[in-house]
């Protein structure tokens, strides 16, 4: 019923796009061939056990496309099957499709969307293994109400679902709606509400309703500066266990550089207040005849405060594209292997360059350090992910045009992940990766 429901968001999309529209789309359809080989030195590896392995895959891939005035359209995706070296019973298909529809009119603007991927493999070691399905789908529409007002409301939903060697682990169901309000007020400044309401079904855990109302003021006071204020509130019910209430108040800085570079900044103070019950030994109410002593349930509260911030340096050009993030914050996560509350320090590394015709290279890496807060407990535990690709396209290199084929695409990867636990350890795992892929 879910996943029909998931289905439903791009049919509704497709419904209330004008048939005159749709005929006038103009479409491309380019299929293709993908294989890949991989080796890793810590599959289904843990702490103390790593296991290596070698992984081949194999399969057709599609690209569709269609534009016309008002609508587009996009589709992509690649079935791969999976043959492994050591551990043959893990061969299974590997899945990634992703489709969009947009459509524009005067002052409406409506985006659909739907993904989904089958994979076992994990973005993270602190990820369970085994094999993941997750269907995500999204509408979101944009009404420009008068010159100087704007409205936005969408509906996301996110089926997340383990099957195999992670079956102790529980799917979860996100339901999410938000509606936003964007106002300009005089001639440099701007006002932005938005207000979003989440529901987060668990298996067996309770289950998590969180509610996000945040305001940010802005005011240009030159064409390259801007200066705000940003404040939210966060509450999330999670059942019988307890309720946390976090406020967020922060100065925002926003410059602009030459050649495409852009600064942003923000810095403030975060505080978390945790409401759960606990039992209490109460004393006889009277002396004189005295019944005992009982249990009963009482309230508690924890508070908690701290710095919070940002920065972000970002550039981006037709053929460079970089990106830098360090943040501290408050972060309330509700996944698989995460429910609580964090205090999160993480910084982040992007870079996509263009240095040769038909070369390009893409270099990444993460750092996530989380400590539970409140009653959340888990360990504190700090993930890191550095990644290096190099891709290959000889069409492009050499000026080939051979009319049935779009591109050939020869691409070398190379990812370190690595995750500290405070108690348990530390666990590594290198992949080495060769993929092809021929689109005609």
């Amino acid at each position: 019923m879910r996943k029909i429901a998931i289905l439903g968001i791009l049919v509704l999309a497709v419904a209330v796009t004008p048939g005159r529209s749709i005929a006038a789309l103009t479409f491309e359809v380019h299929p293709g061939i993908y294989n890949s080989y991989e080796y890793t030195d810590n599959y289904r590896g843990d702490v103390r056990n790593a296991r290596s392995e070698s992984i081949y895959y194999v399969g057709p891939s599609l690209a569709i496309t269609g534009v016309s005035p008002s609508v587009s359209l996009e589709f992509t995706g690649r079935y791969a099957r999976s043959f492994h070296k050591r551990f043959p019973e893990d061969d299974s298909p590997d899945i990634d499709l992703s489709s969009s529809i947009s459509h524009t009119m005067s002052r409406l603007a409506t985006t659909a969307s739907y993904a989904f991927s089958r994979s076992l493999t994990r973005d993270s070691l602190s990820e369970p293994f085994g094999e993941n399905r997750t269907h995500t789908g999204s509408v979101a529409s944009t009404w420009q109400a008068t010159q100087r007002t704007s409205l936005r409301a969408g509906y996301e939903l996110s089926l997340e679902d383990w099957i195999g060697d992670a079956t102790s682990e529980e799917d979860v169901t996100t339901h999410s709606g938000h509606i936003g309000l964007t106002r300009q007020v005089g001639t440099f400044s701007t006002a932005t509400l938005t207000a979003r309401q989440s529901r987060h079904d668990y298996e067996d855990t309770q289950d998590v309703d969180e509610t996000n109302v945040s305001l940010l003021l802005e005011r240009a006071f030159t064409p390259a500066l801007s200066l705000g204020f940003s404040s939210s509130y966060n509450y999330e019910e999670m059942g019988d266990l307890r309720d946390e209430d976090r406020y967020d108040e922060r100065l925002t800085c926003r410059y602009a550089f030459p050649r495409a570079i852009t600064l942003s900044l923000d810095a403030g103070y975060g505080w978390l207040v945790t409401e759960y019950e606990t039992r209490a030994l109460r004393a006889p109410v009277s002396s004189l005849r005295p019944t005992g002593y009982r249990w009963v349930m009482v309230k508690e509260r924890d508070r908690a405060s701290a710095f919070v911030g940002s920065a972000l340096l970002e550039k981006e050009l037709e053929h460079d594209r970089f990106s830098l993030r360090v943040a501290r914050e408050y972060t309330s996560e509700f996944t698989t292997d995460r429910y609580g509350t964090y205090e999160t320090t993480s910084g982040s590394l992007a870079w996509e360059k263009d240095f040769l015709r038909g070369w390009s290279y893409t270099l990444g890496c993460s750092l996530d350090k989380r400590k539970p807060t409140g009653q959340t407990v888990e360990e504190e535990e700090t993930d890191t992910v550095g990644s290096l690709s190099i891709e290959w396209n000889p069409l492009e290199q050499f000026s080939l045009n051979w009319s049935p084929l779009e591109y050939i695409l020869v691409a070398l990867n190379y990812e370190y992940l690595r995750t500290e636990y405070e108690i348990l350890g530390t666990a590594r795992e290198n992949r080495y990766r060769v993929m092809t892929e021929v689109r005609f």
